[in-house]
């Protein structure tokens, strides 16, 4: 009983329009009302379309939206941006900061890992697929960008450059203003370094990498939150 007392004050708590806008956009009735997404800061919705899946039990806030409270940012004034056309896929809980932008193209997939942890105002462009494995932080002001947005063509006037999925493993940590490119795959268990520029595969489990383009710098680590 207390439980769900609790549940319900939680509920009650952070029932807004953007709240009930998205749970009954992308949730059957029976699920919306347990309001798996909460919403807790400026959040502006410029497209809700696509599909929400998840993949374990529905509960309320398994996503939430600005549920932290960084120093250095003023968290009032900072807006989260919601364009999604394309699937979103939630293994379980995970939590956007404040002035997040999710920019989800139609056909393209957004694949949350259990436990993800992403501060304030990173960008996530996905024109194909991101994927995230379990229990990866995302540091403030990071970008993953998994398209070119122009067009290259060769002389053929073929496409030379289209999107290319991002694959990130567990327990991954990176750190803040990173850019993660696309055709980027990170492996379990690493740090990705302050200012870093992703650009293909690091392959090295437990590694520490770091610049422009990312090298390893140190292997064999265990990070703890």
């Amino acid at each position: 009983m207390k439980q769900k007392l609790n549940v319900l004050i939680t509920i009650l708590k952070h029932l807004n329009y953007n709240t009930i806008k998205l749970n009954f956009t992308y949730f059957k009735f029976k699920d919306a009302i347990r309001f798996p997404i909460l919403v807790s800061c400026p959040f502006l919705i410029k497209q809700a379309k696509g599909s929400i899946r998840v993949e374990g039990k529905i509960h309320t806030g398994i996503l939430r939206f600005g549920y932290d409270n960084i120093g250095h940012f003023d968290n009032a004034r900072i807006r989260t941006i919601w364009e999604v056309e394309g699937e979103i896929v939630l293994k379980e809980f995970a939590h956007f900061g404040n002035g997040v932008k999710i920019v989800l193209a139609e056909g393209a997939k957004f694949v949350i890992g259990k436990n993800l942890n992403v501060a304030p105002m990173s960008t996530f462009l996905i024109f194909k697929e991101l994927e995230f494995g379990e229990n990866c932080i995302i540091s403030w002001e990071c970008q993953f960008l998994d398209t070119d947005f122009h067009h290259i063509l060769d002389e053929n006037g073929n496409k030379a450059n289209p999107p290319k999925p991002i694959k990130i493993g567990n327990k991954v940590w990176i750190t803040s203003r990173v850019t993660v490119l696309k055709g980027s795959q990170i492996a379990d268990g690493c740090i990705v370094g302050n200012n870093s520029v992703v650009i293909g595969k690091l392959n090295q489990e437990k590694t520490v990498y770091n610049g422009n383009p990312c090298v390893p710098i140190k292997s064999g680590v265990i990070w703890r939150e």
